[in-house]
């Protein structure tokens, strides 16, 4: 709202004592009116951020969603959504409704603009989700992802983003590009210092292991209290912890060395492992 709404951004300062008092206006939490994915998603305040049909928020609108994103694609949304921004997480039976309403809204696929990496990107709906630079949802946010994630682990997060998480038509159109983006997100970085991701120290203001661990493995992984892309639906790349093997410091070292840069230190992948072991 400061940056897309309002004339003058507001200070990261007044943001947080914005956010500390919007969290104080509280009620109990409405009851969900079950009757359609449509009613669970008022009853739910969804539209108070999303809009459908030119109804709702200001928030990305949903109202052809079902042909950006494939079954899959939706799943994975809404499950974050209800689990990490909604106070009252949907049951499993409300959010199979959800999905399900939400995969009806479709239109003609939308032609990609192939003028750049970032175009198309833009165009095919990525940004719906993705972050960069500030702008674009609330999914994990790419501005320095090519200073995090080498060209092994961007190529294989666009294939799977491509063939699993948006439509078919949308896969369809960009299968000539996909090597556009994956060069357009490798020009997105950050500063290179050993144990920083994302732009940012590791661990910094980290409350906890796990919150350390949501910010390298649980991008892909699934985890406790966090669903990656890529286990929710058994598929690759990463595998769902809950059904591996103990993880040992060579298989740690390799996807350090594979994926991150080796930017986590050997310390750092000691405290991962252990919290991988400990948890699953």
């Amino acid at each position: 709202m400061s940056s897309d709404v309002l004339y003058a951004s507001l200070s990261p300062s007044a943001l947080s004592t914005v956010v500390n008092y919007l969290s104080t206006l509280t009620a109990p939490s409405p009851a969900v009116n079950t009757a359609s994915g449509e009613t669970i998603m008022q009853s739910a305040g969804c539209f108070g951020c999303h809009t459908v049909n030119g109804e709702g928020g200001v928030g990305p609108d949903l109202s052809t969603i079902g042909s950006t994103l494939s079954g899959n694609g939706i799943q994975l949304a809404v499950n974050y959504m209800s689990s990490d921004v909604l106070y009252a997480s949907l049951s499993p039976s409300a959010l199979s409704t959800v999905v399900n309403y939400l995969s009806t809204l479709t239109a003609p696929s939308p032609a990609v603009n192939t003028a750049s990496g970032e175009t198309i990107m833009q165009s095919a709906g990525c940004f719906g989700c993705h972050t960069v630079n500030g702008e674009g949802g609330v999914g994990p946010d790419l501005s320095t992802i090519g200073s995090t994630i080498n060209s092994n682990g961007i190529g294989i997060g666009v294939n799977y983003m491509a063939s699993n998480i948006m439509s078919s038509g949308v896969n369809t159109a960009l299968s000539s590009y996909l090597s556009t983006i994956e060069s357009y997100l490798g020009t997105l970085q950050g500063p290179a210092t050993t144990g920083y991701t994302n732009g940012k120290p590791l661990y910094e203001g980290a409350s906890s292991t796990m919150v350390q661990l949501q910010e390298t493995c649980l991008l892909c992984h699934s985890g406790p209290g966090y669903n990656g892309a890529t286990t929710t639906f058994s598929a690759s790349p990463g595998p769902n912890f809950y059904t591996i093997a103990p993880i040992g410091s060579l298989t740690a070292s390799d996807m350090n060395s594979t994926y991150f840069e080796n930017q986590l230190t050997p310390s750092q992948l000691n405290q991962i492992i252990n919290q991988i072991n400990n948890s699953f």
